[in-house]
């Protein structure tokens, strides 16, 4: 018998332009082919198409406006004596004050067995529901000390990170906690004794015949957030005229609205947002990840590879699919090594083609680990 599993989501699963909405969309589509009834609550916090979800979901698609909560500060001789402390927020002051009563509207007209919140600041809404439901927090990226993969970039922080006492106060409101590779499933072990598992992003594939010379063409996709933009505006001015010059006729191609925050440059052609993914990964046979700064799986790196492409990457953008490196993927994480790569892909006999095709076979084995974790946790 199946699950009435009821998904509580600050981010919408339309349009699908970003990593995360993808996620959510993916694994919410496995559970319902696999039988079970799922409801999906948005929690209106972010650029959505309300039209395009009422009609994926229809009745089981359920929506509520955002209030935010009144924000506690921490205090100011902490913030002196620990200078992490500047950068934190509290596990609750991201939840929408909103979705009590909607929730409790819910629960009287569906009896939900099982509740997904998306991202440990959400999980507040766990207190509405008892033990006779199955809890559990997609955490998409661990938050404690989030900020200092920032600074370490040299970059400002952003959005949301917190102390590790306080993103175990979001754990321990939970049965199951469900991490988007092993490296954070690991993290959440030492901090709970709730059960952790490792869902990562099921991946659409797409075949392709590598048995021809690659184009040499570049091509990047991804929504407008601040890693993105860091990560592509370092490598426009930091490895691109490199590159350009030692690859006569190179173009660069940017999908998705980051094209909007980044600067015209020669030789860098903005699609801006794309709305079928396969035709922007049509115009190019080769992918770059140039990723400096964020924790959890890069989803746009597992979805490049379901997409048959040869993808260079940063080391930090493949975090997660290290069983691939240099196999399914090459790695290259200063100009001269891209420039390497890229001539080996374009000029290498047999290199490009032995990237796609263990590519397609490092994603075909991927694919059954999140599939045969969702199986058995909702069993």
């Amino acid at each position: 018998m199946g699950y009435t599993i009821l998904i509580i989501s600050p981010t919408p699963t339309h349009p699908i332009n970003a990593g995360n909405r993808s996620r959510i969309y993916v694994y919410s589509k496995y559970l319902m082919e696999v039988g079970h009834e799922v409801h999906f609550l948005y929690s209106d916090q972010e650029d959505a198409d309300i039209r395009a979800m009422e009609e994926y979901w229809g009745d089981r698609f359920h929506h509520v406006s955002y209030k935010a909560p009144e924000r506690r500060e921490y205090s100011p001789f902490l913030k002196k004596i620990i200078p992490d402390y500047q950068y934190y927020s509290h596990i609750d002051d991201h939840y929408n004050e909103l979705l009590d009563q909607k929730i409790r509207e819910l629960k009287e007209q569906f009896s939900f067995t099982a509740v997904i919140v998306e991202y440990i600041f959400n999980t507040r809404a766990f207190n509405l529901f008892g033990k006779d439901v199955l809890k559990i927090v997609d955490t998409h990226d661990v938050m404690t000390n989030r900020h200092r993969h920032f600074l370490r970039a040299g970059k400002p922080a952003v959005w949301y990170s917190t102390s590790k006492k306080e993103e175990k106060k979001g754990i321990d409101r939970v049965d199951v906690v469900m991490a988007i590779q092993d490296r954070e499933a690991a993290f959440y072990r030492k901090m709970t004794k709730r059960k952790v598992i490792t869902v990562g992003h099921m991946v659409k594939m797409v075949k392709t015949d590598p048995q021809r010379e690659p184009k040499r063409r570049l091509l990047f996709v991804g929504s407008d957030n601040p890693n993105n933009y860091h990560a592509l505006t370092d490598f426009i001015t930091g490895f691109f005229p490199l590159l350009k010059s030692s690859f006569p006729g190179l173009e660069c191609f940017i999908a998705g609205k980051i094209g909007m925050s980044i600067p015209d440059t020669d030789g860098i052609i903005k699609l801006g947002e794309v709305a079928d993914l396969l035709e922007a990964y049509k115009l190019s046979d080769i992918v770059f990840n140039p990723l400096t700064i964020g924790t959890g799986l890069k989803i746009k790196m597992i979805e490049a590879l379901g997409y048959g492409k040869a993808v260079i990457s940063t080391t930090i953008g493949a975090e997660g699919l290290e069983k691939g490196r240099g196999k399914a993927y090459l790695v290259a994480d200063t100009p001269e090594q891209f420039k390497h790569q890229l001539g080996r892909l374009l000029n290498e006999p047999g290199c490009f083609e032995n990237i796609v095709r263990n590519s397609q076979s490092f994603v075909e084995e991927y694919n059954l680990l999140p599939c045969s974790a969702l199986s058995e946790l909702f069993q």
